[in-house]
């Protein structure tokens, strides 16, 4: 089964997971563990947690093999996952752990449904056992497509729903060939737009900070994120203000999180307020 995002008809195809261990020489299976979200952020946080145990921060020859091997030990105490050849069986999402390179990786299948048929492509997921911001990419092409934090990752709905879109969009729209030393990505920009939304217009913000690949879009008077969207899309704000009013109608709890309480009006729109390194 997968989880399908009606606004856009994209989704991430669920299968099952695979584990690899940098200097381990088994791959872990998990046939229960088919959707991205059951296990980026526990294979996270286990990570970091034999990451600090080892003590890899503090150096030491033998610290990441210690790591490893403290990681290892707890997959083997848990009987989701399965020891098997390295290659012997393939999955939807296969992560890749390497303490010594302070790496934390997976690679994920993404599809995208049209009028005429489906398309299917892969995108890793690539950020520091010790950090908090990831970078989605084309493995393929290289090409970086956007970055997420920890806290995105946290969202109910993020890798569900708002991932596989901002892949797709990111893919169809990619930001401009200097990648990290452009404008856009380098800029800071801070905006609010009035979005129309089932007779209403629903006011937000539209919040990107400097060196980041996607923008946040907030509820202008609690500063609750309620989703995000590639840098791509703000060369556009008709197409914009198009993808943000089709998230909010088939989400009814996006919507009401970036609706005004009622006490509070909300503020009037105004233009971008963009600045430059």
């Amino acid at each position: 089964m997968s989880n399908i995002d009606s606004r856009s008809r994209m989704e991430l195809t669920a299968s099952s997971s695979t584990v690899d261990i940098a200097s381990i020489p088994w791959r872990f299976f998990a046939a229960k563990y088919d959707q991205l979200d059951q296990l980026f952020l526990p294979m996270l946080a286990s990570a970091q947690q034999a990451n600090d145990v080892a003590g890899v921060r503090a150096g030491g020859s033998d610290a990441a093999l210690h790591a490893a091997a403290l990681f290892t030990g707890e997959l083997m105490r848990d009987s989701s996952f399965a020891p098997v050849r390295p290659g012997s069986v393939n999955a939807s999402n296969t992560y890749m752990i390497d303490f010594k390179a302070n790496s934390f990786q997976v690679e994920t299948s993404v599809r995208a449904k049209a009028a005429h048929g489906a398309s299917f492509f892969r995108v890793r997921v690539n950020g520091a056992i010790r950090g908090d911001k990831f970078l989605v990419s084309d493995p393929v092409t290289k090409n970086t497509l956007f970055s997420f934090t920890r806290f995105e990752a946290d969202k109910r709905d993020f890798f569900p729903i708002e991932f596989p879109f901002i892949v797709v969009e990111s893919r169809q729209n990619p930001s401009k060939p200097e990648g990290d030393n452009s404008a856009m990505v380098r800029g800071v920009i801070d905006l609010v737009l009035g979005i129309p939304v089932g007779g209403e217009t629903i006011t937000v913000r539209i919040h990107k900070q400097s060196d980041t690949l996607s923008a946040e879009i907030k509820n202008p008077i609690t500063n609750h994120v309620g989703m995000t969207v590639p840098i791509a899309s703000l060369s556009n704000i008709t197409k914009l203000v198009e993808l943000i009013a089709q998230h909010l109608s088939a989400n009814a709890a996006a919507r009401l999180s970036l609706s005004p309480p009622a006490s509070a009006p909300a503020p009037e729109p105004v233009g971008a307020a963009t600045e430059k390194d």
